[in-house]
C-alpha cells in the first residue's frame, strides 16, 4: 500500500480537494474524537460525509487508490487532506470497534481458525485485528473485509485479497 512519497499535486488531485473544500461539513470532523465516534449522530455524520466525497471521488473520475495514494503520501500540509484522513480513520475505527462486538466476527474468526488450526482463537483475533488497523487510515478498503447494511450494521467479514489471508498467516507462524 505504501508508495513515494510526493510534494506536487497533479490537475487532477487539486480539483478533487478544491471540490472536498466546498463541503462545509468536513470541518465538523476536528471536533470529534476517537471516543465520540461511537455516539449516533457523529456516525451519521461521519457517514453523510463519507457519501459526499464517494460522490466527489466518482465525479471526478478518480479512482480510490488514488485518494489513498493521496491521504497516505502526500507530505506537505494540506487541510482537505488532513480532513479526509480524519474522516476515513474515525469512520474505520467506527467499523472495526462494531465489528469487534458481532457475531459476524466470531463467526470470521472460526472460519479463519479452520484454515490456520495451530493457532489459538486470541492469536487469530489479535492478527485479524492488525490487518483491520493496516487499513485504519485509507479510504473505503476497511469496508471491503467488513460489508456493512445502509443502517450501519455489519452484514459479513470476509478476506477477499489473498494477501490479507497471508498477511494473518505469516503473523501466526510459530
Amino acid at each position: 500500500m505504501e508508495s513515494k512519497k510526493f510534494v506536487n499535486l497533479s490537475a487532477e488531485y487539486k480539483d478533487f480537494l478544491s471540490e472536498c473544500s466546498k463541503i462545509n461539513e468536513l470541518e465538523q470532523i476536528d471536533g470529534m474524537t476517537v471516543s465520540s465516534v461511537g455516539n449516533k449522530t457523529q456516525l451519521k455524520i461521519l457517514t453523510d460525509l463519507h457519501n459526499q466525497i464517494t460522490k466527489c471521488i466518482e465525479t471526478k473520475q478518480l479512482q480510490i487508490s488514488d485518494i489513498n495514494h493521496l491521504m497516505l503520501n502526500y507530505s506537505k500540509p494540506n487541510e482537505q487532506i488532513s480532513q479526509l484522513k480524519k474522516l476515513s480513520y474515525y469512520r474505520n475505527y467506527y467499523i472495526i470497534s462494531s465489528c469487534l462486538r458481532t457475531p459476524q466476527w466470531k463467526e470470521f474468526v472460526g472460519k479463519i481458525k479452520i484454515k490456520i488450526s495451530h493457532a489459538k482463537l486470541q492469536e487469530i483475533e489479535e492478527a485479524i485485528t492488525k490487518l483491520l488497523e493496516k487499513y485504519i487510515g485509507t479510504w473505503d478498503t476497511v469496508e471491503k473485509i467488513i460489508v456493512m447494511d445502509k443502517k450501519g450494521f455489519i452484514k459479513s467479514i470476509e478476506l477477499v485479497d489473498p494477501d490479507d489471508f497471508e498477511f494473518i498467516f505469516n503473523l501466526l507462524k510459530k
